[in-house]
This record gives C-alpha cells, sequence and structure tokens, in this order.
C-alpha cells in the first residue's frame, strides 16, 4: 500500500492538552499506528476511498459506520459537548478509527471530518468481524484500542448525549440507569448539585420544570 507519511503537512496526532496524564501516557495504544505489512494485511478486507477536506466520513449518533484506516491525509475525531465540538483525537497515516460498539453497528460516540485530503480503507462491520477472527497480530491492537476507547468515552461526562436532570428526580434517575445499562456515553448534569447548571437549561430554552432534560448531539 502507499501509505503516504509525510507527504503533506505535519497535522499533531498526539493526545488534546485536556486528556488525563494516564490516558495520554497510553496514547500508543489507544491510537497506534500500524506498519506497512499490518496495512498490506488491512488491504484485504476494505476498499479504497477518496474524501476532501471538511468531508465527514461519518457523523456522531450514527449506526453501521465503517472503521476507516487513514493511508494519508488526516482526519479529526470530534463529540458534541455543551459548549459544541470537542477534538478527541487527530488520526493520520496508518492510524483507524473505531471503538469496540463499530462491531456491532452501535451508534457512534463521535464525528470523524476530514482536515487534509485523505486516502482511506473502509473495512465494512461484516469485514472487520472476519478479520478480527482471522488475524490475531491485527486483532490485538485493534481490540485493545477499541476498548481502551470505549473506557475513555464512558469516563468523559462533558460529551455525547446530556442528560439535565436532580437527584430528587425518579425520572432522571431512571434515564441514567437506563443509559448506563447499555452502556451508552453519558454527560449527566444535576441542577441540585451546582447551581450554574441551570444555565444549561436557560441555554436549550428549558426550565426546572421540565427536568429530565435530554440534548441529543443534533441539539
Amino acid at each position: 500500500l502507499d501509505c503516504k507519511r509525510g507527504m503533506h503537512m505535519s497535522i499533531p496526532t498526539g493526545p488534546p492538552s485536556y486528556v488525563p496524564f494516564e490516558t495520554a501516557n497510553r496514547w500508543h495504544q489507544l491510537f497506534p499506528v500500524l506498519n506497512e505489512g499490518q496495512l498490506e494485511v488491512l488491504a484485504q478486507y476494505g476498499q479504497r476511498h477518496s474524501y476532501k477536506a471538511d468531508e465527514f466520513l461519518y457523523k456522531e449518533g450514527q449506526r453501521h459506520a465503517p472503521m476507516v484506516v487513514i493511508l494519508s491525509g488526516y482526519i479529526a475525531l470530534e463529540r458534541g459537548t455543551v459548549d459544541g465540538p470537542q477534538l478527541m483525537a487527530t488520526v493520520g497515516p496508518g492510524m483507524f478509527t473505531g471503538e469496540i460498539g463499530t462491531l456491532s453497528g452501535s451508534a457512534r460516540v463521535g464525528s470523524a471530518r476530514v482536515v487534509e485530503d485523505c486516502d482511506v480503507l473502509v473495512v465494512g462491520e461484516e469485514s472487520l468481524r472476519t478479520l478480527v477472527v482471522a488475524e490475531q497480530e491485527l486483532s490485538e491492537i485493534i481490540m485493545r484500542a477499541f476498548i481502551l476507547r470505549r473506557v475513555g468515552v464512558l469516563e468523559d461526562t462533558h460529551g455525547g448525549v446530556i442528560l439535565i436532570g436532580s437527584r430528587h428526580s425518579s425520572d432522571s434517575l431512571r434515564l441514567r440507569e437506563f443509559f448506563n445499562r447499555n452502556g451508552h456515553p453519558l454527560a449527566y448534569f444535576d441542577v441540585e448539585q451546582d447551581a450554574n447548571n441551570y444555565g444549561l437549561l436557560l441555554k436549550y430554552h428549558m426550565t426546572a420544570a421540565d427536568i429530565p432534560v435530554i440534548i441529543t448531539p443534533d441539539g
């Protein structure tokens, strides 16, 4: 494969500044760079496509989105927050998108936006499952990254689906239990614990009488 490393502008692919030290220290496992031999194997399971800057490969909440392996160019992985899109990571040549939910077609926890024209390998859901069974070396690398990414997303309390509720609201409790039971990332803001969270209600033109309030990535 022609994995064009360094032929275009260099864009940092390290951890964003807000990432905890423990996560930053494992960034090479979260977002590993595959070698040429591994990319050659992956090529057997994917199809090559090209995308232009500012195109989206998939958007937050989309189901059955494929794993994307970057051959050239760069892609920003972003997640919606109460303050707007947050950069989770920038992935470049030899790196790949996805997390554990990609294997089952679950809703994506973030969007993938092209920041520099890129060539990629698109590995569909069924092909990815076949790869994980058939290719032991790649499977270990991919599954470790997928699991670590999922854990990181679940520990993030600011992105994805937003729930504004109250500890005294039984409906708020039931919703939190529902999201936790299904392993879906949830940012929870309790108006009883922090009066500043009332500002979120105002932002979305709601009042305390509307609690619990759920805001999806699309607003």
